[in-house]
């Protein structure tokens, strides 16, 4: 019975989720969070964190956005190019969030038109990274490959089989930029590039 309890419980809160009703989620699972305490339900515990946790983070999310759409279009207004682009690109990663996958790469593009005029090369590396994230979410990893080549070890470190360079190239051109001011910029596994 409990099983049967947790589906129901569980498909409802997506519902509510689905349009929009996160507090009332939040209200409702804290509510059946503590009696699954007080009987020691660990399934149904462990449903209500998460439906609280996806509550939140939904909520946080379109919260989020708001003050992303004010962020790009202030940016915009001030004209400052490189920092257009640090707008661009955390609404891109919030519509992957989202699963706005035709969103974040009109973001993306936008942002990488940006690097390229301004020969911002570390905006570049921030786009094929980005890139390669958008990819991996939207279901095509094997595509990603045209941002994140890997070298005989799986290192990330050859540019990409395309021809395209993607995130070996961009970080090897940071790499080199970053030398001139002593930075020393690292893959997204936290290991230098060499």
């Amino acid at each position: 019975m409990q099983f049967f309890l947790c589906i129901t419980q569980r498909d409802f809160y997506d519902l509510l989720l689905s349009q929009g009703h996160h507090q009332k989620v939040q209200k409702r699972a804290r509510q059946t969070l503590e009696i699954s305490k007080r009987n020691r339900w660990l399934l149904t515990i462990a449903l209500d964190n998460l439906s609280l946790d996806r509550a939140f983070w939904l909520l946080a999310l379109s919260e989020a956005e708001g003050y992303l759409q004010q962020a790009v279009a202030g940016l915009r207004e001030a004209g400052a190019q490189e920092f257009i682009t640090r707008g661009l690109f955390a609404r891109a990663a919030c519509d992957r969030a989202q699963n706005e996958f035709a969103l974040a790469w009109a973001d993306l593009e936008e942002a990488r038109e940006i690097a390229e005029r301004g020969e911002m090369k570390l905006l570049l590396a921030d786009y094929h990274l980005e890139a390669c994230r958008l990819q991996g979410a939207n279901g095509r990893g094997k595509r990603a490959s045209g941002h994140c080549g890997e070298d005989d070890r799986g290192n990330g470190l050859r540019p990409a089989p395309t021809g395209g360079g993607g995130v070996a190239e961009a970080v090897a051109i940071s790499q080199s930029v970053a030398q001139d001011s002593a930075l020393q910029i690292k893959n997204p596994e936290g290991m230098p590039c060499l």
